[in-house]
């Protein structure tokens, strides 16, 4: 198992101001002015964790799995810490390892396997963009847990050794292509590249 304990400036959150605003904010209603102010640089550090995975993995075709420790453990009947649930992902490929916890997006309408949900990332030279995960991550907490919720592990997958699920949602016709299967008798070696430990 490769962790890479990542340490960043720029993604911690700031000192919440004394505002008892509430606003619209990314199409989400009642958003505390006070977390708007206090959300992280994710434009900066965007930028120093792309540079780590190029320098970690170059010239490969990943996904990155964002995982909040704090979703994590409300979830799962047994807190862990982050490198007791590194040790977990490295063993069974993924932070999803407990067959009675649904996970949320799963269903769909053909009912086919999802392992996952992670997002491409290309290091031999395509275009990246992915701050808005650690965006969503922190207003999607303030939204459902009055609280930002933060990615604090990130796993790094090699994508040519997972399996893409094409899927569709009830009542919806588009077609999504962010979800993966683990393929059965994977060596998980080759299937998770690294493990990044984020600020712990």
């Amino acid at each position: 198992m490769i962790v890479y304990q990542f340490k960043s400036d720029a993604y911690i959150i700031r000192p919440l101001i004394e505002d008892d605003t509430v606003i619209e904010h990314y199409g989400l209603e009642n958003v505390p002015v006070k977390y708007i102010e206090a959300e992280p640089n994710f434009g900066t550090f965007e930028n120093e964790l792309t540079e780590l995975l190029f320098d970690k993995f170059p010239n490969k075709q990943l996904c990155l799995r964002g995982i909040s420790m704090y979703e994590h453990n409300l979830l799962n009947k047994t807190p862990m810490s982050h490198m007791e649930l590194a040790e977990i992902i490295s063993r069974y490929g993924s932070d999803r390892y407990d067959p009675d916890i649904a996970g949320d997006r799963y269903d769909n309408v053909d009912s086919k396997r999802i392992d996952f949900f992670a997002l491409d990332f290309d290091t031999s030279g395509g275009e990246n963009n992915f701050w808005y995960m650690f965006n969503t991550f922190y207003y999607y907490g303030i939204h459902k847990y009055g609280q930002p919720r933060m990615v604090d592990i990130l796993t790094v997958y090699d994508t040519a050794e997972l399996n893409r699920v094409e899927y569709r949602y009830d009542g919806d016709d588009e077609i999504r292509s962010d979800a993966f299967c683990i393929p059965d008798n994977a060596d998980m070696a080759k299937v998770v590249l690294g493990i990044i430990v984020i600020n712990s």
